[in-house]
């Protein structure tokens, strides 16, 4: 939620934003014109990956106030088949797969159709799962610049898992864990059940099948959700996962503060150049710092980068397929990685 209150105008959302290319001086003039006017050139050029609301130290998220400006004015060249998407989304059909008794309930919103390689093993054996419209986020408005879809699905979002009547539930994507930790709270929508992210469950997975698990051995570079943005605190969760299974998290450039986007939201404005840059960016990145293999929470993004990083020879992974090589499974997207399981 955009503070106003908590700006100073000091510029660094924008000095610090890898997206545009702004000294100091520029940066405070077009922040300043953004809060006093509505208007300034980020509107267009932003990436809509919600790093400046981590870059500000005061926590005045100017990205949430970029959102809203860009809703207001209408300005980003949004594709026509872009909000259509979503508005099918939330209208697909849905569904509830019961699992065993006693284990978690499993949220996909709309990630089926995009996760048939990826929801399979024991980490997913014996789980309830609901899917479809019913479940779909809304949040993936932010990269067409739309956030009242947002905040008028949440209250539907929040009430269809309510009613599933479990405790908790897991999110598997990215942005399901924001709109319900984050998001739902500051539209005033009480959430009554706890929302775990997905890397809370597999962390949970690891340690409960301790004696099973063994290292195995690779360097990646990890491609960070834009909605991380929004659960930072969880980034150490991550680590603590590879750290348990024996692979290294290459440092580089564009992870962690300064993670890239995958190019996506580029593409629902028809900008195939920049989105082939960006992920041009972010490959090299990769390769010049040692990664064998690139992975992912979200499957969208691995959607986005797979041809990019096919042409760059770069295996494509989730985390939880790192997950699954430790526990002893071989899931089809790690054959022929030079793996050393002990």
């Amino acid at each position: 939620m955009w503070k106003e209150s908590l700006c100073d105008r000091c510029g660094d959302c924008f000095v610090e934003c890898l997206y545009v290319d702004w000294d100091r001086d520029r940066a405070v003039e077009e922040i300043r014109r953004l809060v006093e006017t509505g208007q300034s050139e980020i509107l267009t050029a932003c990436a809509t990956c919600c790093g400046c609301n981590e870059y500000c130290a005061k926590g005045a998220n100017p990205w949430d106030l970029i959102l809203r400006r860009q809703e207001e004015t209408g300005c980003l060249p949004v594709l026509p088949r872009a909000p259509a998407m979503f508005e099918m989304a939330a209208s697909a059909p849905s569904a509830i797969q019961k699992g065993e008794p006693g284990r978690p309930v499993l949220s996909l919103c709309m990630m089926e159709s995009l996760s048939t390689g990826i929801l399979q093993g024991k980490l997913f054996e014996g789980l309830t799962v609901v899917k479809g419209g019913d479940y779909f986020c809304n949040i993936g408005y932010l990269h067409i610049g739309r956030e009242e879809p947002i905040r008028a699905g949440a209250s539907r979002l929040v009430g269809n898992l309510a009613a599933v009547g479990a405790e908790e539930i897991v999110c598997f994507h990215e942005d399901c864990y924001a709109m319900l930790a984050v998001k739902a709270p500051e539209y005033g929508v009480k959430v009554p059940f706890r929302p775990v992210h997905f890397f809370e469950y597999l962390l949970d997975f690891l340690k409960a099948h301790e004696r099973e698990v063994r290292k195995i051995g690779l360097r990646i570079a990890y491609q960070q959700p834009c909605a991380s943005r929004y659960s930072r605190d969880k980034d150490p969760v991550l680590d603590e996962i590879l750290d348990r299974i024996g692979v290294t998290r290459v440092a580089r450039r564009y992870d962690r503060r300064h993670a890239l986007c995958c190019g996506g939201p580029y593409l629902a404005r028809g900008d195939r150049e920049n989105s082939i840059k960006i992920g041009r960016w972010n490959l090299e990145d990769a390769k010049a710092h040692g990664a064998q293999a690139m992975v992912f929470l979200c499957p969208m993004c691995i959607q986005t980068l797979r041809k990019l990083c096919d042409e760059y020879q770069m295996p494509q992974l989730a985390v939880s397929d790192l997950c699954r090589l430790a526990l002893g499974e071989m899931p089809e997207s790690a054959r022929g990685l030079p793996l050393s399981a002990s």
